[in-house]
């Protein structure tokens, strides 16, 4: 992997070298996994899954480059950096979201998992927290604040906790869905 978002995502999407991909950056271009990479959506996808993601993309962001265009049945693209009131694409459709986009991003993954919960399928969720800028409501902020943190801390930590309880509702969702002897 690469200290960089992009770059590792590209590792993560096709298994190999980011280097390999055409990823060596973040933007201005950089962040384009090349058209004739196979991301492994794509492979699960002829093996009879369904697919889908929700959140940062960040691999290229013109026709033929969409996770729906790269192996996702269903894929919610989110504004990059924007954690309040998103506005995204969902399979290519603009989306107006309210609230936090973590909160919103979660609800497109537990979505999908309750209406493809008796078949097989791959969800992936990359959320846009604990990325910069940080933001988190102000009760999660000041909790934090007032144990000492400075404020960037103590919104930062605010931030960590909204993600870590929506990471909560995702396995919650699964092991509510999910066949009894999984170990989730």
């Amino acid at each position: 992997v690469n200290a960089l978002c992009a770059p590792s995502r590209a590792s993560l999407l096709t298994g190999r070298n980011f280097w390999r991909t055409g990823v060596s950056g973040v933007h201005g271009g950089r962040d384009y996994v090349n058209l004739d990479e196979v991301m492994f959506p794509k492979l699960l996808q002829q093996s009879g899954y369904i697919t889908g993601m929700w959140g940062k993309w960040h691999s290229g962001k013109t026709d033929g480059y969409f996770p729906w265009d790269r192996g996702f049945d269903e894929a919610y693209y989110a504004t990059l950096y924007n954690h309040f009131d998103n506005v995204g694409l969902l399979n290519g459709k603009r989306v107006e979201t309210k609230g936090w986009a973590t909160d919103r991003i979660t609800d497109f993954a537990i979505d999908f998992i309750k209406r493809n919960a008796g078949s097989k399928f791959f969800g992936y969720v990359s959320y846009l927290a604990p990325h910069e800028p940080w933001f988190a409501s102000a009760e999660s902020a000041d909790k934090y604040a007032s144990l000492g943190l400075s404020q960037p801390l103590a919104t930062l930590y605010g931030m960590i906790e909204q993600l870590d309880s929506n990471v909560g509702r995702l396995l919650k969702t699964l092991k509510d869905t999910g066949p009894t002897n999984q170990p989730w």
